[in-house]
């Protein structure tokens, strides 16, 4: 198993690069940083005022012990939650209209923080307790209050 995150380079991104393109860019580059997550979905509405990605962990049913897979999955939700922060702050870099974004696993916790509030979370890796993640989840606006209305993510 690859120790996640590994030394990936930041995605060349150009000012001309329209908002669908960034997040794409953003996508494969959680990826590739995480090897057991994926994007699944991305979606951009308004030049990228709002900024949606559906991120899942591949886990691994091979694992016999039940107790290695405990730990396995314990490990690999805490990835998950890193990258998702990870990658809502890196929405708040490359996307300078950003008001809204999302990152999340399940539509029920679907969750909208502004870009203030991005800017004020903490580390990625102080996320990894998936508590102080479901934390951050219920302290976000569904949807964002007098903001732009987000449309749900699309395929």
């Amino acid at each position: 198993m690859p120790v996640s995150p590994l030394p990936v380079a930041l995605p060349r991104i150009s000012s001309s690069d329209p908002a669908a393109v960034r997040a794409g860019k953003l996508a494969r580059y959680i990826e590739r940083r995480w090897p057991r997550i994926r994007v699944e979905r991305i979606h951009t509405e308004h030049g990228g005022a709002v900024v949606a990605f559906n991120d899942i962990a591949r886990f691994d049913a091979s694992i016999g012990d039940p107790a290695a897979y405990e730990r396995d999955v314990r490990r690999l939700t805490g990835d998950l939650d890193q990258a998702s922060v990870e990658l809502l702050q890196l929405a708040v870099r490359y996307f300078p209209k950003l008001r809204f974004a999302t990152v999340w696993q399940d539509k029920t916790l679907q969750a909208f923080w502004s870009k203030e509030e991005i800017v004020a979370m903490d580390r990625p890796e102080r996320y990894r307790n998936h508590a102080a993640f479901l934390k951050l989840i219920f302290s976000a606006q569904y949807p964002p209050d007098g903001g732009i209305p987000p449309s749900p993510p699309t395929s």
